[in-house]
């Protein structure tokens, strides 16, 4: 469910809203309003997991925007998941001898997002672990043992 169909926000609500954020988060937003125009007749998937971006950066995190396999888990095991699927990423890239700028050119993603999946600021979805994962070479089972073959 997105902010938008929970409620009716007005563009001064959006305005205050955004303007309170980094400018960090402001780009962030800015490159993920690219792919949400870009997706929006397109990967549902990427299109969804960039409107949860959007709203984890404008309203802080919740999990029931989280993709995991941990569906009825306690946020302790949200939490323990992605810190763990965060490493498993960043020791991948690293391991491939990648930089996030060429993990993000190979991958199709924007590399403040490889930024933020590294530092467990969100949670990928299952698409975003595939890339990345064919992006490095790799079984999609060495980023999330969870994760069907």
């Amino acid at each position: 469910m997105s902010l938008i169909t929970e409620e009716i926000i007005g563009v001064d609500d959006i305005h205050g809203l955004v303007s309170r954020l980094s400018k960090e988060d402001r780009d962030d937003i800015n490159e993920l309003v690219s792919v949400i125009m870009r997706e929006k007749d397109g990967d549902q998937e990427e299109y969804d997991a960039a409107i949860g971006a959007v709203i984890e950066i404008v309203t802080g995190p919740k999990p029931k925007l989280v993709y995991s396999p941990f569906v009825s888990a306690s946020n302790d095991a949200l939490d323990r998941w992605k810190d763990f699927i965060s490493q498993r990423i960043k020791a991948e890239r690293e391991t491939a001898g990648m930089s996030q700028t060429q993990l993000a050119e190979a991958s199709g993603l924007k590399q403040s997002h490889i930024s933020r999946l590294e530092a467990g600021k969100h949670s990928p979805s299952h698409l975003t672990l595939n890339k990345i994962a064919e992006a490095i070479g790799i079984p999609l089972t060495k980023l999330d043992p969870n994760s069907p073959e």
